[in-house]
């Protein structure tokens, strides 16, 4: 009968352990995601990814996607008039990319402040601040659709620029900005 009981408790407690792992408790995966906007439901990807919580998240032209453990997807789409780009700049090692994965994509220069300028096609700087990438070495840039920039970012002595576009299906993750050391003539 002891042993009777044993295997009862353990047949709950994996039953258990099943239906809250796959979302027990009516949790509907992705319900979080309701009602944010997309600056809030991207800083939320990012946090997902920084936390490793299993949820795969990217960035397209035209929304945020994400794909939770159970398969189910859910998409956020992005504003009408303004896109968001990944951009991480690198000294020595980068990877190729067009679609940021906010769950895999990784730069070199993670938790480090530069100095970013956007300058639009008239040469007039558009955007211009500090900004600090996160800990997967991206920041973000959030930019009106249907144009086209160039970017310079700057750290020390170090200086990169890159042409950047938000037009049609335009890539969202920007690794081609390689920062190279100026000449003191510079």
């Amino acid at each position: 009968m002891r042993r009777l009981s044993w295997i009862v408790l353990g047949v709950l407690a994996v039953g258990a352990g099943l239906w809250l792992g796959f979302g027990g408790f009516g949790r509907d995966q992705g319900g979080e995601l309701e009602g944010l906007s997309p600056k809030e439901a991207l800083a939320l990807a990012n946090q997902w990814a920084e936390e490793a919580k299993g949820v795969q998240s990217y960035l397209t032209a035209k929304e945020i996607v994400f794909v939770f453990s159970d398969k189910k997807t859910k998409r956020v789409p992005l504003p009408k008039d303004e896109m968001a780009l990944a951009v991480a700049p690198y000294v020595r090692y980068t990877h190729p990319c067009e679609v940021h994965f906010m769950s895999s994509c990784r730069g070199e220069l993670a938790e480090q402040t530069f100095a970013v300028k956007v300058i639009d096609e008239n040469g007039d700087v558009f955007w211009e601040g500090k900004v600090k990438t996160m800990a997967n070495g991206f920041f973000e840039l959030w930019l009106p659709r249907g144009r086209n920039y160039r970017l310079e970012v700057k750290q020390g002595d170090y200086i990169g620029t890159v042409p950047i576009t938000t037009e049609g299906n335009a890539p969202t993750c920007i690794t081609n900005l390689r920062l190279e050391k100026r000449g003191n003539d510079a």
